[in-house]
Formats: C-alpha cells, sequence, structure tokens
C-alpha cells in the first residue's frame, strides 16, 4: 500500500491564484473588445453605414462570437452563444456582417490585447525579454479561384497562407504574427507578404 501525502493548501492556493490570473484575462479581453467598439468605425470597409444601426449582431457581439466559435457549422454556433434564444439572429444575418469589419481591427485588438496582458505578467529573463519566432504553412479551405493562396501541387492544389509568430517565451504569450502567401514557381516557394 502506497500512501501520497498531498499538501491540499498549497494545491487549493494555486487554483485561486489562477483562477484570479484567468479571471483579470478574460476581463482585460472585454477592456479591449469595448475600447475597439469604441473606435469600430474605423475598422469598417463603410464606416458611415457598417455596425451604425441597431442590429441583433452588433459589433461587440460580432467580435465576441468571433473569439469563442468552434468547429460546429454557424447556425449551431450561433444558436450556442446566444442561448437558443428566439431573438438570435440568422446565419444570413451573420453572413453579412462578416463582410463589413477590416482585418486591421483584428490586428488592432490582438495588439491591444498583447499590451495589456503585459500589466498582468511581464516576466523578463536577466533584465532581457526571450522572443522565439517560428514560421508554419497553414491549409485553408480550397478556392482555385484565388490566386493569392492557390499552390498548384498535385492533382487538385490546394490554398495555403504562411503564418510567422513572435512568442514570448518568458510570459507565454504571442507578440506579434504576421501572414504571408505562398507563391510556387515550379516547386521553389517564394514568400510575399499578404497583409
Amino acid at each position: 500500500i502506497c500512501c501520497v501525502s498531498l499538501d491540499y493548501k498549497h494545491i487549493s492556493k494555486r487554483l485561486i491564484m489562477a483562477d484570479f490570473f484567468l479571471s483579470n484575462l478574460k476581463s482585460t479581453l472585454d477592456n479591449c473588445i469595448t475600447e475597439l467598439d469604441e473606435i469600430h468605425s474605423m475598422f469598417c470597409r463603410n464606416p458611415e453605414s457598417d455596425f451604425t444601426r441597431n442590429r441583433k449582431l452588433s459589433f461587440r457581439e460580432y467580435i465576441q462570437f468571433m473569439l469563442q466559435m468552434q468547429s460546429k457549422s454557424v447556425s449551431n454556433e450561433i444558436l450556442d452563444f446566444f442561448e437558443h434564444s428566439l431573438s438570435a439572429p440568422s446565419k444570413s444575418a451573420f453572413t453579412r456582417q462578416r463582410y463589413k469589419p477590416l482585418p486591421e481591427g483584428w490586428d488592432f485588438l490582438f495588439h491591444s490585447f498583447v499590451n495589456q496582458c503585459r500589466t498582468l505578467s511581464d516576466n523578463l529573463y536577466n533584465s532581457y525579454r526571450l522572443l522565439a519566432c517560428d514560421g508554419s504553412d497553414v491549409d485553408i479551405s480550397r478556392n482555385p479561384a484565388d490566386e493569392r493562396t492557390f499552390i498548384h501541387e498535385g492533382k487538385k492544389g490546394y490554398n495555403a497562407i504562411h503564418i510567422n509568430a513572435l512568442y514570448d517565451i518568458t510570459n507565454k504569450t504571442y507578440c506579434d504574427l504576421s501572414f504571408d502567401v505562398i507563391v510556387s514557381f515550379i516547386g521553389n516557394k517564394i514568400r510575399i507578404l499578404f497583409v
């Protein structure tokens, strides 16, 4: 028989600290979304008209919805997000809304969130910030008509983008991302800035 002594006070303290950190992290994200929502017209295709009327899916809800999406169908995601309410927006309403924001809004949200997270945890190693950079090719949905991302390899070809990520090792957060298009010329891959 093996007896294991557990330090319940230590475990409980760590759980409370983790819960506190996650609560602060969620609050920080909510603050960043609020900040983005206040200036959302700067990040819309038609600033005079996009997200100006009172709709079932506001700009703030659209951002929250996109961040919480999983791998379900859009209809099921909408039902889950709006807790199966009869006043939930339709799939077509979501589709119309998703073309309104510009990609720069997501960039603003990402960098705002990363900067505010540094107030929660800004660990340095011997007064240096340790960063790691890595890149990966990511397959995206197949669309041969998209000349920027379509790769003519194999029988059918595929669409892909290249992501470079800058990661803060000591704080365990991403600091920056860049998206590149992969252009294939006779088997050689050349990277071209996508954003």
